[in-house]
């Protein structure tokens, strides 16, 4: 069973060495190299650091399957705009291709449109990133443009909510 809580100090340490044991174009889209967010090695002052720098409409999750910690996801919540930003999603290697991808964006749309009242939310996600764009599909995500950056082309997506579908998800939201 999945749940989502938002993310505590004791997370970041399996949040390293998830980060740190994959491919460069891997730990640039999470925020690596010069001038970004992160340098190697990652350490845990400077996730909270990272964390810290972030506005106040920045929440961080950490997805749970019952107790053991499978992935992580930062929303950046526009209220004003009635929607939020998914800026960061990630399952770890060991559960990825299993479900639990589609069904935690599951947990964070009825979270966001049930609990917090928002009508959208958005994402952006590279077009080499395949299982990435299956899944956000999968969860009922659609393109609604492209951004070249660098030599890098996101496709930006979208899933608004469904106005008289009290739960879009199917799931009972979990969000501690």
């Amino acid at each position: 069973m999945l749940t989502i809580r938002k993310t505590e100090e004791s997370d970041i340490k399996l949040i390293i060495s998830c980060l740190e044991n994959n491919t460069d174009d891997f730990k640039s889209q999470c925020g690596y190299g010069p001038g970004r967010f992160f340098t190697s090695p990652i350490t845990e002052e400077q996730i909270l650091e990272f964390q810290k720098s972030r506005s106040d409409n920045s929440l961080f999750f950490t997805i749970l399957n019952y107790d053991v910690i499978i992935g992580s996801v930062e929303l950046i919540v526009e209220k004003s705009e009635e929607k939020c930003r998914i800026a960061r999603f990630l399952i770890y290697d060991d559960y990825r291709f299993k479900g639990y991808g589609t069904e935690s964006l599951n947990l964070f749309a009825d979270y966001a449109f049930n609990e917090v009242g928002l009508k959208k939310i958005t994402l952006g996600v590279f077009d080499f990133n395949e299982s990435a764009l299956r899944c956000y599909k999968k969860a009922g995500f659609v393109e609604t443009g492209r951004t070249t950056i660098g030599e890098w082309l996101r496709i930006d997506m979208e899933l608004k909510k469904i106005e008289n579908n009290k739960n879009q998800g199917g799931h009972a939201p979990c969000i501690a």
